[in-house]
């Protein structure tokens, strides 16, 4: 992240929420963190902390109150303690292709 700021690249939080996975696995530390913001979710909490980042966050759903959740993460901020807490998360879910593994050939595009 550091390297695209500073060649003032917009990181794209692509399904920020990976379909869902990092929801269904039960995770201690979000389920006590998300006690400290009144009336939020953990996936409010999760694109909240993507905000924050600085990322573009396409976040979608065919839900309505999903879609109004979705957006209520735009007016309130994640405290210091816990935007470290969420920095050090590394869920390692993948929704698309992983760049870190796979080799992309020129033909493939």
């Amino acid at each position: 992240m550091n390297y695209c700021k500073s060649k003032n690249i917009l990181i794209e939080s692509y399904a920020p929420l990976t379909k869902g996975q990092k929801l269904k696995k039960k995770n201690n530390a979000l389920n006590e963190m998300v006690k400290h913001y009144k009336d939020k979710t953990i996936a409010q909490l999760l694109l909240r902390w993507n905000v924050q980042r600085g990322n573009i966050v396409l976040a979608k759903s065919k839900n309505n109150d999903r879609i109004s959740q979705n957006f209520d993460t735009l007016n309130w901020k994640i405290n210091a303690a816990d935007l470290e807490i969420l920095n050090g998360f590394d869920a390692n879910y993948h929704c698309t292709w992983n760049p870190t593994t796979q080799k992309v050939r020129a033909n493939d595009w």
